[in-house]
């Protein structure tokens, strides 16, 4: 087993009627969620391990979240069969619920989460929510049917959502047993394999190595109801559900080990570096005299201004590209969703439903389909406009990255100026310093290395924290890697698509327009062509009102750079932290130089030792050359 605090999270997804809450119940063995041929779960719904069963309900509209029961969650927050117009939008408030469930299989920080069906009700956004989740997730079940054939829109998720972006994907082909329940004449084995053959067709392209062996351990034939039969009755096929738990397990140790390792080498390197330049400032200081410390603090001086100037710099440069980009992103958006009224009557014409009578009710129902027309063309188009925009982002990330080199390589090498201003002429006789003081540590307060506890760095996460927390900030994790390379960039992910549609509805002028117009034919038309003006009218406020949003979100994706920054200037404060603390201790006490050199010598030796056990563990299990 694995444990600590760093979570797995598995999400489900797929269109609604699949089984994707049977699916989880199976991965479970227990019945935790509702199972029903309609649209089940309403909300995005996490599972996690809790002592208690209870479900927690957290709203968006500032209301306090509610605790209440499984059963009462399943009964309240499952859309019924008869769901009318009227009820559609009835959970619009509430941000997700979370499950708590003692069960052994979410012990170790594994979190599954259910999400609303794909495109139950486009106008409600959902989509847009759990696409913006699945950057979040360790790992994602998409769930199929065997029968019947898949839908276009199904395909267009995959697509769109799902292909290039680098994710690790389990395909299950559910209701694998429904392919011999609706066979005629068929032979089972040819069934089986036709539909075997079409899955792969239409699965290959989106797996990240297409071949059989990558097929193999991602797509899997599953019934995911049989779980629960077998309890009874121990004949039934299990299908492939067994080898899917297996290379779910296995993938989820991999990566949480690769993933933990991979960390604790980072930090466990980056903590022995700092402490390396810590003690080779400290150590030839032991034996300077107050004067003489005096001094060489006041000669780094000129050394110290030139670190705020690469940190102030740095700064003064993210600041610049990140309003220049965020402004030429935002300014591309309005024009563009401008530029598209001129186009809209052409390009919407495949997406315009039908008014099929005269009724108030028929005018009604068109609407609503209008509603829902409007929001995919506008889901297109954006989609085209964001991959257009991905570029533009990325460029000012190569850009900042090149800078990111050069800042912390002049950063990094200043530093070392600094220490090596403190190990030059030093005098080596011992004359005159008393060697009966105590051994207290030279480096107080926030930064104080002599505060950990050495009987307690057995373990490489325990040692790392340590030594974190006693440096003060001085950790810095800028010194290796790029930034921007750990960016998922999508423009499109950006954009509240929620947001853009929220309170948006076309005006129905029902009764003018009945009243007004002679003619069956000339009312549907005119009537139609008002309800296009209200959208056109509709793309200019999306434009007008949507670039602050832009903006912001784009301006967001730089906060990692200046994190960059801020680090910087902790470590200056700590570097001049560690100085003066010396310094105060020269004033007010005597120091045993030789014990304080020893053991300043064996606790670099120490941390350089654990960062190399890591290193040798990571290289064993990862089998990653370093």
């Amino acid at each position: 087993k694995l444990s600590g605090v760093l979570k797995f999270k598995i999400l489900v997804l797929g269109e609604f009627s699949r089984g994707k809450s049977t699916v989880i119940n199976a991965l479970l063995r227990e019945k935790i969620l509702p199972r029903k041929s309609n649209p089940c779960t309403a909300i995005l719904t996490f599972v996690r391990y809790g002592q208690s069963k209870q479900v927690t309900i957290n709203y968006n509209d500032g209301k306090l979240p509610d605790k209440i029961s499984i059963d009462d969650f399943n009964t309240k927050y499952t859309i019924p069969d008869d769901t009318n117009p009227e009820q559609k939008n009835i959970f619009l408030n509430v941000d997700n619920a979370v499950i708590e469930y003692p069960l052994e299989i979410l012990k170790d920080g594994v979190e599954i989460v259910d999400s609303p069906g794909l495109n139950e009700d486009p106008t409600e956004g959902r989509d847009e929510i759990v696409f913006t989740y699945i950057k979040e997730c360790s790992a994602i079940l998409f769930v199929l049917a065997a029968t019947p054939a898949w839908k276009q829109k199904e395909r267009n998720y995959l697509e769109n959502k799902i292909k290039g972006k680098g994710l690790p994907v389990f395909f299950l082909i559910n209701f694998w047993d429904s392919i011999e329940k609706n066979l005629l004449d068929e032979d089972l084995a040819k069934e089986e394999e036709r539909i075997r053959e079409r899955c792969r067709g239409i699965l290959s392209e989106y797996l990240t190595n297409q071949d059989d062996v990558q097929y193999k351990n991602r797509v899997f034939e599953i019934s995911a109801l049989n779980i629960f039969q077998a309890q009874k009755n121990p004949n039934v096929n299990l299908y492939e559900f067994p080898r899917l738990e297996k290379e779910l397990g296995e993938f989820l140790t991999n990566e949480r080990l690769s993933y933990e390792l991979g960390q604790a080498l980072n930090i466990a390197q980056t903590v022995d570096k700092k402490i390396q330049e810590i003690v080779e400032r400290i150590i030839p200081s032991l034996k300077d005299t107050v004067e003489q410390l005096q001094k060489n603090i006041s000669s780094v001086q000129p050394l110290f201004t030139k670190l705020e100037n690469i940190r102030d710099s740095f700064r003064q440069n993210i600041n610049q590209e990140k309003q220049r980009c965020a402004t030429k992103v935002a300014d591309s958006f309005k024009s563009y969703i401008h530029s598209l009224e001129d186009t809209f009557y052409l390009d919407f014409s495949s997406y315009q439903p039908t008014l099929q009578g005269v009724s108030e009710s028929d005018a009604e129902k068109f609407c609503e389909e209008a509603n829902s027309a409007f929001r995919r063309y506008l889901e297109t188009k954006i989609a085209t406009w964001s991959r257009n925009e991905d570029s533009t982002i990325k460029k000012s990330f190569q850009d900042l990255d090149r800078q990111y080199l050069y800042y912390v390589v002049s950063y990094s090498e200043t530093t070392q100026e600094i220490t090596m201003e403190f190990k030059k002429d030093k005098d080596t006789s011992k004359a005159n310093l008393n060697k009966s003081g105590d051994s207290s540590s030279l480096l107080s307060g926030n930064t104080s290395v002599g505060s950990i506890d050495q009987s307690n760095i057995s373990q490489v996460g325990a040692v790392s924290n340590a030594v974190v927390g006693a440096l003060g900030g001085s950790y810095l994790g800028f010194f290796g890697g790029g930034v921007a390379v750990a960016f998922a960039i999508d423009v499109m992910g950006m954009i509240t698509l929620p947001i853009l549609f929220s309170g948006f509805g076309i005006p129905i002028a029902i009764g003018i327009i009945w009243g007004a117009i002679a003619g069956w034919q000339n009312a549907k038309e005119t009537f139609i062509a008002n309800v296009n003006s209200t959208l056109i009218k509709k793309l200019s406020e999306i434009a007008d009102t949507q670039y602050d949003l832009i903006y912001s979100s784009v301006g967001k994706k730089f906060d990692p750079y200046l994190e960059v920054v801020d680090k910087m200037n902790n470590d200056i404060c700590s570097q001049r932290q560690q100085l003066n603390s010396l310094l105060e201790q020269k004033k007010t006490k005597e120091i045993d130089v030789d014990n304080e050199e020893k053991r300043l010598n064996q606790l670099r030796q120490e941390i350089t030792q654990l960062s190399q056990q890591v290193k040798a563990s990571y290289q064993k299990y990862t089998g990653k050359s370093i």
